[in-house]
């Protein structure tokens, strides 16, 4: 059997969409990334969901840390 691989759809092309899209994709819960980040606080959970929803934009250490959470690289999250 042969496996092809099939560029993803997304719902649009944010980075939020794509942080969202890799999440599910591995199986993770946004409080599990969430942990692995250590976020702490009252919002940690919330600050996960403005990522994925496009309220805020994760600055580039923080997308840089993301990536090695999805075991990824950091261009599948900036460019596509």
């Amino acid at each position: 059997m042969r496996l092809m691989y099939l560029k993803p759809r997304l719902k649009d092309l944010t980075i939020g969409s794509r942080i969202a899209f890799v999440r599910q994709f591995r199986n993770l819960t946004q409080e599990d990334v969430s942990e692995k980040l250590d976020l702490n606080g009252e919002n940690k959970g919330s600050t996960m969901t403005r990522y994925e929803n496009g309220e805020r934009i994760p600055k580039e250490d923080r997308i840089l840390e993301l990536s090695k959470i999805f075991n990824t690289t950091i261009s599948n999250f900036i460019f596509y």
